[in-house]
């Protein structure tokens, strides 16, 4: 798999937006209070693949996906 983590900011708006991607698959998940440092480690990946939507990205293709953030359950 490849590990090419991407972190984005919300806008004025609420809405998180990526542009230039690549075409392919993507996992997106929702991660709070991280270091940075910690994104290209399994430990921090593992789970939020396990837990990301899975999504295609077609050339020239844009896309909206919704997602909710919840609480981590111990």
């Amino acid at each position: 798999m490849s590990r090419s983590p991407r972190a984005a900011r919300p806008g004025s708006d609420g809405a998180f937006r990526f542009v230039a991607l690549t075409p392919g698959e993507y996992y997106v998940a929702v991660a709070t209070d991280f270091d940075q440092r910690e994104v290209f480690g399994d430990a921090f990946l593992e789970p939020l693949v396990a837990t990301g939507v899975k999504l295609a990205v077609a050339p020239g293709e844009q896309k909206i996906q919704d997602l909710r953030i919840g609480r981590r359950r111990p």
